[in-house]
């Protein structure tokens, strides 16, 4: 009888695999989920019991590195272990009671503490948890120290690792790279995107308690030691947050800059990129196919219905509507028009989302 391990790897050359990779590639247009490299393995977030029975939403383009951060094979680099931490609790505004370390004027805990306060999606918790150990390895001189310590043998994390990881779903749900999940999945996903303000203030207050508490220890004498860490983890932070906000609006800037500056060279010289027209009349004048559906066999629709769900979703400009008759048949359709600028773009995002040409051995 075949084992488990040969049984896994004979399935992961089959049909059936081959396609539900496609179909998570798809969803982060060919990149790691976590770095935004390009993407050359899908991780599991939960094996399944019966292989090809897992669901999309549970498999996650990553690139080899992210993949072994995900496994947990990377390098113990050196963590330091905590010394005098005290052990605090807190209620999350997720309502979750929550057991956090107070040290050198910072705030720990563990990968699982944090998402369980936080109450992470269940089908983001891998991508959660394991990208807070790659955001530790890829920041080792982050201001204030190190981002990953342990404590009595056990890893735990500071505060600007999990903001930052918050961050980077926040710009991922803007960017839609979860709209492609399950009607169920992406429920909780936006749900969990209506607590994001939320739980980044909560996270932010939680630190400066920490601060203040090393201001104003209970019962204890302040050292010259005791106030040099705490005038250091004050600045870092604000360094911290100066830099994050910076960085934020560098990346808005430029990311606007391309996008726009790419959808004027789509739109030829001789056409008015303001002009509102059909979605159709834009796919036509693009020399794309009508009738394609560019995500069969997960979805059906075709092109012109999948850019019209995308721009009614971004809340684009309408026009007037165009009553007109689809290839010669009798029944009058009502059609929406949108700047033809607009429908260039979204039918760019679309076409570019496809990944055939991937090598999926």
């Amino acid at each position: 009888m075949m084992s488990r391990k040969a049984q896994y790897q004979k399935y992961l050359k089959s049909k059936e695999w081959k396609l539900l990779r496609v179909v998570a590639l798809e969803r982060t247009g060919g990149l790691c989920q976590f770095c935004k490299q390009p993407a050359t393995q899908v991780h599991h977030v939960q094996y399944p019991k019966n292989l090809g029975s897992e669901n999309p939403d549970s498999l996650i383009p990553v690139c080899k590195n992210c993949h072994e951060v995900s496994h947990g094979i990377q390098e113990i680099n050196n963590m330091s272990d905590l010394k005098n931490a005290e052990i605090m609790n807190d209620i999350s505004p997720s309502g979750v009671k929550m057991k956090y370390l107070l040290a050198e004027a910072k705030v720990f805990a563990s990968a699982r503490s944090w998402s369980n306060a936080l109450r992470i999606p269940k089908n983001m918790r891998d991508w959660f948890e394991s990208g807070l150990a790659r955001i530790a390895i890829l920041k080792k001189d982050f201001p204030g120290g190190p981002l990953e310590r342990t404590y009595l043998g056990r890893t735990v994390y500071r505060w600007p690792a999990v903001s930052r990881q918050l961050r980077a779903f926040d710009r991922q749900w803007y960017k839609g790279v979860y709209d492609s999940y399950t009607k169920s999945a992406k429920s909780q996903i936006d749900e969990f995107h209506d607590r994001y303000e939320k739980l980044l203030d909560w996270g932010d207050e939680l630190q400066e308690k920490a601060i203040e508490n090393s201001l104003n220890p209970v019962n204890e004498t302040p050292s010259i030691e005791n106030l040099q860490n705490v005038i250091q983890s004050v600045t870092s932070e604000v360094v911290h947050r100066q830099d994050l906000r910076l960085d934020y609006q560098d990346r808005v800037i430029t990311h606007l800059d391309d996008k726009v500056t790419k959808i004027e060279q789509l739109v030829p010289p001789e056409l008015d990129p303001l002009e509102f027209i059909t979605i159709r009349k834009a796919i036509i004048e693009r020399k794309f196919d009508v009738d394609e559906m560019p995500l069969f066999p997960q979805s059906k629709e075709n092109l012109a219905g999948i850019c019209g769900q995308i721009l009614t979703g971004r809340g684009c400009k309408k026009g007037s509507v165009v009553n007109t008759r689809i290839d010669g048949d009798s029944l009058v359709v009502a059609l929406n028009t949108y700047y033809r600028k607009e429908i260039y773009g979204v039918l760019e995002e679309v076409k570019s989302v496809k990944q055939e040409s991937l090598d999926f051995e």
